[in-house]
């Protein structure tokens, strides 16, 4: 009786430290051979099954292709130039005109003097009269010596001064014409204008 107890623990003690390894070798053989584990020939659930699951509804079919948009037409629409009739406009010359150039524009002063005794003194003049003329003017004044020989240059200055003065004058009664005409008033203020300075260039 005591033997056979004894044996029966021996025999106890063993299959309880056979049974540790037992059951970790058979559950290593149940998730490393293929198809060996539960619900190894399942299919992972799909996204329907999960939508089934979360109560969505699931259109596995791919979505439709949004129409394409008209291009817009541009709300101007250019021609070709060659398309468009061509219009031909006559030759328009637009000539402006120029003033003329009086020799006061165009002359030095020395010029000017020379041109003057030409226009208003006669070579008699000029080659008598101007030379006395002078003469006399150092008798008179002995200090006009100082000026040096300058016949007819005096006459000519004073010549070529009222012509000048007649010139603008006449200048100053045609614009009085043309200002009468749109306003009288203003000609008669432009007439004694006219008149004040026709007193001061005496």
């Amino acid at each position: 009786m005591t033997s056979a107890s004894s044996e029966f623990r021996q025999e106890f003690c063993r299959l309880v430290s056979v049974v540790p390894r037992v059951s970790c070798l058979a559950v290593f053989l149940l998730l490393a051979l293929p198809g060996a584990a539960p619900g190894a020939d399942e299919a992972p659930p799909g996204p329907s099954r999960t939508a089934e699951r979360l109560g969505v509804k699931f259109d596995p079919s791919p979505p439709a292709k949004p129409p394409e948009l008209a291009p817009k037409s541009p709300s101007v629409v250019l021609e070709d130039p060659a398309d468009l009739p061509l219009v031909v406009m006559p030759r328009v010359e637009v000539v402006e005109r120029r003033g003329p150039l009086t020799p006061d524009d165009v002359l030095t002063p020395s010029g000017r003097l020379d041109l003057a005794k030409k226009r208003y003194l006669s070579p008699t003049y000029r080659a008598v009269f101007g030379p006395l003329t002078q003469l006399g003017a150092y008798y008179l004044n002995f200090l006009s010596l100082l000026g040096g020989w300058h016949p007819n240059d005096a006459e000519a200055a004073t010549l070529r001064a009222q012509d000048r003065r007649i010139e603008m004058m006449s200048d100053v009664d045609e614009m009085i014409r043309v200002e009468a005409v749109a306003d009288p008033k203003g000609a008669a203020d432009l007439k004694d204008i006219r008149n004040d300075i026709d007193v001061r260039s005496r």
